[in-house]
């Protein structure tokens, strides 16, 4: 209800109110382009992936965990910067890479040094994870994270089910 009336914000900074759920944050504020909401309780970005002109996200120290809550924004056209730090997924294996690869990265941004690539951090690929992100993005074996989640999850539910059959 606090932000009604205005749907020409641009920036808002939402930083240390102890935010557990961004669900429906589009409907609040459907327009906006910078929104910074480090130091939350975030662990899900559902209802970002509908702010279609957000070019700036801070989500630094929340809790977020797996790379699908970073392919769910990944398509945002706009979006060029993105701050994780101090989250859970920031230790997991080729995290830069990762969640590089699964942002709107055309093969402009990857390949050109004259368009601005997706800073990550507040900092752009380097010249090597340029080329890992040339080899993820144009690999005929690309896998998608959430098929690879999905898959992961059929095959824990039929070890289960093949559990339960025999006791």
């Amino acid at each position: 209800d606090y932000f009604h009336d205005c749907t020409s914000l641009q920036y808002l900074n939402l930083s240390h109110n102890s935010i557990r759920s961004l669900l429906n944050i589009n409907h609040i504020v459907g327009n906006i382009q910078h929104l910074l909401i480090s130091k939350n309780k975030i662990r899900s970005t559902e209802g970002l992936e509908k702010l279609y002109s957000l070019r700036t996200i801070d989500l630094s120290y929340n809790w977020i965990v797996d790379f699908g809550e970073i392919e769910r924004i990944g398509k945002l056209p706009y979006l060029d910067d993105i701050y994780l730090k101090g989250n859970p997924i920031e230790k997991q294996k080729d995290y830069k890479i990762t969640v590089l690869s699964l942002l709107n990265q055309s093969p402009e941004r990857i390949y050109s040094d004259d368009v601005q690539s997706i800073k990550l951090d507040g900092a752009v690929a380097s010249c090597c994870e340029k080329k890992k992100l040339q080899k993820i993005h144009f690999s005929p074996t690309r896998v998608n994270v959430t098929s690879q989640r999905n898959s992961n999850s059929r095959s824990q539910n039929n070890n289960r089910s093949s559990n339960n059959l025999q006791t």
